[in-house]
Parts: C-alpha cells; structure tokens; sequence
C-alpha cells in the first residue's frame, strides 16, 4: 500500500470519526445479548448499506449476522465484529469497577 492511499485512508476515517463513536455509543446503549443483538445488528448494517456496502443478512442461520461487501477485485478485507453484551455485568460507561445493576 503506498503512502497516497494511506493518507486517503487516514483523512476518511478522521472524517467519519464522529459517526463511528455514535455508531459505538449505540451499540453500548443496546447492550443486548449474545444471538439477540437486533438493534445493534440493524443499525450496522444499514449504516454499510448507507455508505456503498451490499450486505447479506442472516448469515449462517444467525438471525444478527452478516456479510457487507463493498467493491471487488483485490485485496479483499474482512473484519469480524462482536457487539454482544455480557450477562450479569453492569454497562456502565467508563467505570472499571463492579456496580450492581439493580438496587437490593
């Protein structure tokens, strides 16, 4: 990859930072559930298909899963995603400590 295109990459990542973090803030407010994460599943898949993305969904019989394609040829790059919450842990942001998740 040459420095041209490492650049471009770079300035559009800078750009759309804002949308990533409200993307991450989203998906953190969801909180759902392993194999039961519709909103967050939603929400990133039609932000690929807002920006270009053909995507597939239901991927390996999992209702949440899917594939967003964009373009063709070489190289081909993937990124794997996990956006479930864990069972029984607080959701709280930016606190490293255990906190109950409901009085009593």
């Amino acid at each position: 990859m040459n420095l041209d295109a490492i650049s471009s990459i770079a300035a559009t990542v800078e750009k759309m930072k804002p949308d990533y973090i409200a993307l991450s803030d989203s998906i953190w407010d969801f909180a759902e559930l392993k194999f039961e994460e519709r909103c967050s599943s939603q929400l990133l898949a039609r932000t690929l298909e807002e920006n270009g993305f053909v995507v597939r969904r239901g991927i390996a019989a999992m209702e949440t899963a899917f594939i967003g394609e964009f373009g063709s040829g070489k190289p081909g790059i993937a990124f794997l995603g996990e956006f479930d919450a864990l069972a029984g842990l607080g959701q709280t942001a930016n606190v490293a400590e255990p906190r109950p998740m409901a009085a009593g």
